[in-house]
């Protein structure tokens, strides 16, 4: 681990060929450190403790547990910005994203990437080095999507409309869709709506879309 400085986290270089990611943490403040051990895991052997129950354990709200995660993630690509390691991480990750239609779930990019050759992180470390990225998006799950992470142009109110409008359309047909016919639909719909939104033209968006959005599943050529 090779340092220039422990005060200042801009001048610090971290060697991440001899150190394991953790470590890089010890050079976040306390709170900052204890809160991003937990809520990716990588204290707990790979189990996420929600933002609720870290606050809980440490007597703050939730907001407050969120904000400092927050900076952390801040802080933590700071420490490795510009690292050969990171940086390859975060191409790949990239490459995979663009050619699955700009949208993948968490669980399924995650796997990818630790499935690609980006050297000996963990899939908590993976998860950790995505979301304190500004190039990669990360989609918390809500009452309509599972978690997911996706790249410009796309962003979470565009996603968010199309993925009601599919609910919609479903909840009013009641009855399934041919796949390649319904895509069609959608991609002209939507390609026509937000030109410049260049996954809205590709199936792989839509067909990863139909994976995330919770209400909706695919079988048989069926969605």
């Amino acid at each position: 681990m090779t340092f220039d400085t422990k005060l200042d986290d801009k001048q610090i270089k971290v060697d991440l060929s001899v150190t394991n990611l953790a470590d890089v943490l010890q050079y976040c403040k306390p709170k900052e450190q204890l809160v991003l051990l937990k809520k990716f895991g990588l204290s707990t052997k790979g189990q996420e403790i929600p933002l609720q129950r870290i606050g809980q354990e440490f007597n703050m709200t939730r907001e407050r547990a969120r904000q400092i995660e927050s900076q952390a993630l801040m802080r933590f690509r700071r420490l490795i910005v510009g690292n050969d390691k990171y940086l390859n991480l975060i191409e790949q990750a990239t490459k995979i994203l663009d050619e699955h239609g700009g949208l993948l779930l968490e669980a399924d990019l995650i796997k990818k990437v630790h499935a690609s050759d980006v050297g000996e992180f963990t899939a908590p470390e993976i998860k950790l080095i995505l979301m304190s990225d500004f190039t990669i998006t990360h989609l918390r799950r809500n009452k309509l999507l599972h978690k997911s992470f996706y790249m410009d142009p796309l962003y979470e109110t565009l996603i968010s409309i199309i993925s009601a409008d599919i609910v919609n359309h479903f909840t009013t047909q009641e009855q399934s869709s041919d796949m390649v016919e319904y895509i069609e639909i959608l991609k002209k719909t939507y390609s026509a709506k937000y030109p410049n939104v260049q996954y809205l033209k590709q199936n792989h968006f839509y067909m990863h879309l139909f994976g995330a959005i919770r209400d909706v599943s695919t079988f048989d050529g069926k969605v």
